[in-house]
């Protein structure tokens, strides 16, 4: 039998948070997962072994796959949105992470979660997410306007929230590592 590759991390997100906004650039998450690798990787001083499921989609069965991975894979980073929120696949890869956590090592290493949460857009209540996600401060990646609305860290909206989002994926790339 084939030993796994351990993994660094696993990215949890709802697959219709990486629509692109236009035809001609990525969506936000692959943007994400490739900044991070490239920032991780730095920190680390190797490649870092991110992996997220990008074929899946609403219909799908639940794959025993995923589950199967976890127990080679250290972290766990949540893209909080609203759709995460409502997904019952991402709250049951969070369930399922932290189970298998749980089985290997503990969930928490060092007064730390393995659970990171990446907030790309504020939600209205994380009632239906396991506790472990309730109970960790997060990654804020959005800004409030003057009129309160948020607004995404996203290069696309301008050199300020470039800078704002580079400094915020350096800030989760030296906590992860």
């Amino acid at each position: 039998m084939e030993t796994p590759v351990k993994k660094h991390l696993l990215i949890s997100m709802p697959i219709l948070d990486n629509e692109p906004s236009t035809e001609r650039q990525h969506g936000w998450i692959t943007r994400f997962h490739a900044s991070l690798s490239a920032i991780l990787s730095m920190r680390l001083g190797r490649k870092a072994e991110i992996w997220r499921d990008s074929k899946l989609d609403g219909n799908d069965i639940f794959d025993s796959e995923i589950v199967r991975q976890f127990p080679n894979t250290a972290l766990l980073v949540s893209v909080l949105s609203p759709r995460y929120v409502d997904s019952e696949w991402c709250t049951r890869e969070v369930i399922e992470f932290c189970k298998s956590a749980e089985a290997s090592g503990g969930l928490a290493v060092d007064n730390k979660t393995r659970v990171f949460k990446v907030i790309k857009t504020p939600v209205e209540t994380e009632d239906p997410l396991p506790p472990v996600m309730r109970n960790v401060l997060g990654y804020p990646f959005y800004l409030l306007d003057d009129g309160q609305t948020p607004v995404e860290m996203d290069p696309a909206y301008g050199e300020q929230l470039a800078q704002q989002y580079n400094l915020k994926l350096a800030k989760l790339a030296w906590d992860i590592a």
